[in-house]
């Protein structure tokens, strides 16, 4: 089945929160893309996205205050008016894809990927107060509200996505945010609709290649992946229960994102190479015999999270950060300036090497660190809330600081004699 969400143009809507975005205050170097139908061409001042700053909308796309009409809007400026020449036009109520792209200079608007205007401008974005405001979907900061369907939105800011909604759960009263950065929409009415375009998405891939930028993508289930390569800038997303990775290699930029209420990602034997990045925001991340290559980045934040990273390399400027329960790293080694970073219940590392500014940095209600090095300027650092127990031997070389804050009922079990050297 795939979903989208329909709107009653009275009182359906979706709002991300003010007081919890991220990255939404856009100024002169952003994408919006919007896939849409209206349910009819009778509409009169109908928004499809709005951001709030002080004193009006910074940007905002409007349907129908021209008729048949889809238009780029912005009330609080500097520069060129934006609106000025961005009318796309639709004549029907067919599903569309509409976007608009400014680069600081040269500002284009899209229908289904065909370019419809490229305008030389120069105009900014005011973004004051944005931070505290919302973002609308599908109505203005007053009303306007539109009446059709919503099949997704992205925004990308400065080239890098902070925000996509797939709006395809298909259940629930949650837009989830695909682009890490967890700017989740709270829906207000709207009715889930099964387009008939497929049925529940289960996805096996063998055996397979992607090659350059080449992207696997599936809302459903489930999706499972085995023997898979995807060289040059590759992606793996999907917004989904479960993933299941097996022997998969990312070459060049490639990363895997999961985003699902309940998430459960299984990367075996994976091969991240160049800007690899590993993100989930869901219950359970698992990576056995994995390699980080270059900027690699493990991140998991969710609120019941449990992170394996076994004989696991992160070679270059890595990290393995984690909010959440647990965080279990094996035989793992982090080069350059790699960090550990944990603000968990309890956090387990075994026989690891941090070489080069490495930092490893827990708030959590227990420690343990076996049998670990840190090289160089290194730092450890905990400030727990009951209890740190130092098992096996740490070794600090260099300029580096082993700092143990106890705060409130603590045990510090340390055996002093050979334990730090």
């Amino acid at each position: 089945m795939a979903y989208n969400v329909q709107l009653d143009g009275v009182d359906d809507y979706a709002v991300v929160a003010g007081d919890s975005h991220i990255g939404l205050d856009l100024t002169n170097h952003f994408k919006i893309s919007i896939t849409f139908s209206p349910s009819d061409l009778s509409s009169s001042q109908k928004y499809l996205l709005s951001k709030a700053v002080d004193g009006g909308d910074a940007y905002s796309i409007i349907w129908e205050y021209t008729d048949n009409k889809v238009e780029f809007y912005s009330f609080k400026y500097t520069g060129d008016n934006p609106r000025t020449g961005s009318a796309i036009t639709i004549t029907d109520t067919n599903k569309h894809t509409i976007s608009y792209e400014y680069d600081g200079a040269i500002f284009r608007g899209y229908l289904d990927g065909v370019e419809q205007f490229s305008l030389a401008k120069s105009f900014s974005l005011i973004a004051t107060g944005g931070s505290t405001r919302p973002l609308y979907i599908a109505r203005s900061s007053g009303s306007n509200y539109f009446k059709g369907n919503l099949y997704d939105t992205t925004i990308l800011k400065n080239n890098v996505v902070v925000a996509e909604w797939l709006m395809d759960e298909g259940t629930g009263a949650t837009l989830y945010d695909t682009s890490g950065n967890g700017n989740h929409a709270t829906l207000y009415g709207g009715t889930w609709v099964d387009d008939g375009t497929g049925g529940t998405t289960t996805t096996h891939e063998g055996t397979a290649t992607l090659n350059g930028l080449g992207t696997v993508t599936v809302s459903g289930n489930r999706e499972t992946f085995a023997n898979g390569s995807l060289l040059g800038q590759g992606s793996l997303t999907a917004t989904i229960q479960r993933i299941v990775s097996g022997d998969v290699s990312l070459l060049g930029s490639g990363t895997l994102t999961a985003d699902s209420s309940s998430n459960a990602v299984h990367l075996a034997e994976a091969i991240l190479s160049g800007l690899g990045t590993l993100n989930t925001s869901g219950q359970r991340v698992t990576l056995a015999n994995a390699t980080f290559n270059g900027e690699g980045t493990l991140n998991a934040i969710a609120g019941n999270v449990t992170v394996i990273t076994g004989e696991a390399n992160l070679t270059g400027v890595s990290s393995i950060v984690a909010e959440g329960l647990r965080v279990v790293s094996g035989y793992s080694t982090m080069n350059g300036s790699g960090s550990i970073t944990a603000e968990v219940t309890k956090e387990i590392t075994g026989n690891a090497s941090l070489f080069g500014q490495g930092t490893l940095t827990a708030n959590p209600s227990m420690i343990y660190i076996v049998d670990a090095e840190l090289i160089g300027t290194s730092t450890f650092e905990a400030i727990p809330g009951e209890k740190i127990e130092l098992i096996g031997t740490m070794r600090l070389e260099g300029q580096q600081v082993l700092n143990v804050y106890l705060v409130g009922k603590q045990e510090l079990n340390v055996n002093l004699k050979g334990l730090i050297h």
